[in-house]
């Protein structure tokens, strides 16, 4: 019998297109308003509901009603509404975690604010030499401190010494400047100073290396948030340390690796210890091709 042909192997599956680059657009969108059912604190210096309810009406959240959980007190911050990552939040921290809260309908008109186009993350790198830039305020055009409605101060560049004994570094790890965060008066326990990036692309393994300082005994934290542009998802706390860290910089690395394909804003999260010895610094920041170190 003769022998029978050999079946023809099958053809290769197709390779898939490459997924094409993650871009953002820089169009200004135009003014949302927006509608939350929600509770918070109010008012500087309240000392009675009705001042409380004043305080929201100014906002235009009605007239209460206003609630008294007993710890009323003077030093709160006043109210305030902002749109983060595609979610509303009412915002107002009491310095004192006294409330005098209210239950109501907040509405916020947002106003339009430009979208920064991504910039590629390898090959960027920030020692902080130069001013931030008068357009954008940005450190390098890439870091800039976020608005004052999300935190309570912010990153300073300097040179030498901080103006406390005892705290922050002598001199820049690199180059003659670098950027730190304030703790003496009117800085107080728990505030924060949060320093963000541009949005980055992440377009393959990418580690972020940079040089931190952490001296003093009153020391708070210092912390990196990843966050995924067009992500519900909240921000990932990927770094932290806590507490006085000793007298020399030190370098450390934040893998990006598992956002690569996507676009990140990268944050660096300072908060004030229990005393002004809190002066927490950082300094020549750069995004590297390749994975992380052991």
């Amino acid at each position: 019998a003769p022998t029978p042909a050999p079946t023809p192997a099958p053809p290769p599956a197709p390779v898939p297109a490459p997924a094409p680059a993650p871009t953002l657009s820089s169009t200004t969108p135009a003014p949302a308003v927006y509608e939350l059912r929600t509770e918070g604190s109010c008012g500087r210096g309240v000392t009675s509901f009705a001042e409380c309810n004043a305080a929201a009406a100014a906002l235009g959240l009605g007239n209460g009603p206003a609630e008294d959980d007993g710890q009323q007190g003077v030093d709160w911050d006043p109210p305030y509404c902002y749109s983060e990552g595609g979610s509303l939040k009412f915002n107002s921290n009491g310095l004192n975690k006294g409330e005098c809260s209210f239950y109501d309908v907040c509405l916020c008109t947002l106003a339009p604010v430009p979208t920064l186009a991504p910039v590629p993350a390898i090959g960027s790198f920030c020692g902080f030499e130069q001013h931030p830039e008068p357009a954008s305020g940005a450190f390098c055009g890439l870091w800039t401190n976020v608005a004052a409605e999300v935190d309570e101060f912010d990153w300073v560049a300097h040179a030498g010494p901080t103006l406390s004994s005892g705290t922050g570094p002598e001199a820049a790890k690199e180059g003659s400047r670098y950027l730190y965060i304030e703790a003496s008066s009117p800085r107080r326990p728990g505030d924060t100073a949060i320093l963000r990036s541009s949005p980055l692309v992440i377009q393959g393994p990418t580690v972020m290396t940079f040089q931190y300082h952490m001296l003093g005994a009153g020391m708070g934290s210092l912390k990196v948030l990843l966050r995924e542009v067009g992500s519900a998802v909240a921000p990932r706390e990927a770094w932290r340390r806590t507490g006085d860290q000793g007298a020399e910089w030190l370098p450390s690395q934040v893998d990006l690796g598992p956002y690569v394909g996507s676009i990140v804003e990268v944050s660096f999260v300072g908060e004030r210890g229990q005393s002004y010895a809190s002066d927490a610094a950082i300094d020549a920041v750069a995004f590297v091709a390749g994975g992380a170190a052991p």
